[in-house]
């Protein structure tokens, strides 16, 4: 079942980062629960459901577009199952990169997972520090 779940949860978060990094809003939100929470160093943002989520994602990505960005790339994912339904995952080396390829940021992101619906969802969002666990 391990092998399972990590082999879901990582086709799971390509199609995320496709979304993503094709500014597909509504398909980045199809992505979390509703609700979902993100854990920011500025502030705990709780989205109750995917209108909220894109409107989030669109006036991220205005500040995103107005520096330049192009897409983002991974350096590692990780998942550990944590239970039935649950997951923990982990990006590291997370580059938000403009088109001449320097980086905006560079985040490492956790994620809580749970499967609802006969998908993975993203439930909780917590960007940290590079190498904050290390």
């Amino acid at each position: 079942m391990t092998d399972t779940v990590r082999t879901e949860i990582e086709a799971f978060y390509n199609r995320y980062i496709t979304a993503w990094n094709a500014q597909d809003f509504k398909g980045v939100a199809a992505c979390y629960a509703e609700p979902a929470m993100f854990l920011l160093p500025a502030a705990t943002v709780s989205l109750p459901d995917r209108a909220a989520m894109v409107a989030m994602l669109e006036t991220l990505f205005a500040r995103l577009t107005g520096e330049g960005f192009s897409h983002s790339t991974v350096g590692s994912f990780t998942v550990r199952p944590c239970g039935e339904g649950m997951a923990i995952a982990d990006a590291r080396d997370v580059k938000r990169l403009r088109g001449d390829g320097t980086a905006i940021e560079t985040i490492d992101a956790h994620y809580v997972l749970r499967k609802e619906g006969g998908d993975w969802r993203f439930v909780v969002t917590v960007t940290c520090e590079p190498g904050w666990d290390g």
